[in-house]
């Protein structure tokens, strides 16, 4: 799986199959904090995500 971070970074990860938010905890990020695109689409945390699926983290900005 390739997973494209918002620093422009890319990671490669063996995953077979795993929520987007379990996905993002094991990587040691909060899903909070991140919305996931799979093929230009937004996807909820609970999409199975594996394979050789590529993914693209936006972090998400709070403003009061």
């Amino acid at each position: 799986m390739i997973i494209k971070l918002p620093d422009g970074s890319i990671r490669e990860v063996e995953v077979s199959s795993m929520r987007v938010d379990e996905l993002l905890r094991s990587l040691s990020l909060n899903p909070v904090l991140f919305l996931v695109k799979k093929d230009g689409k937004f996807i909820p945390d609970d999409y199975i995500v594996g394979g050789d699926d590529t993914i693209e983290l936006i972090r998400s900005t709070h403003s009061g």
